[in-house]
């Protein structure tokens, strides 16, 4: 009987045995979790930092950048103004140069440049202020050269080009023209053009006439006389 209750209690003692063994296993490893939590932890504050500096340092970058940028626009816009002062002598006077000057107003810098120049201009009224600009880009000699829409072959179409785009912008640029319309500047564009030949023979008989009451060396008095005499009406 005692063997009964001794294999009993073996037999009894066997789960507990398993219980303690299973406590005694979850307790030894149960220390483990906080360490990789922490390692997660710091691993996560470390990424943080290290995105926020490289944030940082892309803004720094991006700023250098910009203001470089700026720099060279800065030299190369002022090249451009150099090299455009250089090349065009304005106003033109033959159609080589208004093609180098169709050609230069591509550039939005020229154009620029050019609108800030001649928007002062002024005038007593928009026909006065469109003549005036034309009046500095083109001579009255060349203008007859120009039509409006080009219908003489031999002469070259004004509507559509750029020194057109760039009348009406620098119009528009001055606050008191800036609402004007379009076909108000396409017609004081036409009447300069219209008008460039009587303004060519005007500026001759004008020359002729001054030139005839102006009396030539020859007929000078003073042309006649000898050395000695000159000298005494030069001291008269």
């Amino acid at each position: 009987m005692s063997s009964s209750v001794s294999s009993h209690q073996h037999v009894a003692a066997s789960p507990g045995s398993k219980r303690r063994l299973f406590v005694d296993n979850n307790t030894s490893s149960s220390p483990k979790k906080p360490a990789i939590a922490q390692e997660s932890s710091l691993d996560k504050n470390v990424s943080r930092l290290t995105l926020k500096k490289s944030c940082e340092i892309l803004e720094c970058v991006n700023r250098v950048e910009q203001k470089i940028d700026r720099l060279l626009a800065f030299q190369d816009n002022q090249h451009i103004e150099d090299l455009f002062d250089e090349v065009m002598k304005l106003p033109v006077d033959d159609c080589d140069s208004w093609q180098m000057l169709e050609d230069l107003l591509m550039d939005k810098r020229n154009c620029i440049k050019l609108v800030s120049k001649y928007s002062t201009l002024g005038g007593s009224d928009l026909g006065d202020f469109v003549r005036r600009i034309w009046a500095a880009l083109v001579t009255d000699k060349f203008g007859c050269e120009l039509s409006w829409i080009g219908r003489d072959k031999k002469k070259i179409a004004v509507k559509g080009s750029n020194c057109f785009s760039l009348v009406v912008r620098t119009v528009k640029a001055n606050k008191k023209y800036a609402d004007v319309n379009d076909p108000d500047i396409e017609k004081a564009s036409q009447d300069w053009i219209f008008k460039s030949k009587r303004r060519v023979q005007r500026a001759e008989d004008t020359a002729n006439v001054v030139e005839s009451c102006v009396p030539s060396l020859s007929d000078s008095p003073v042309a006649g006389t000898s050395g000695s005499n000159r000298s005494a009406v030069s001291n008269i």
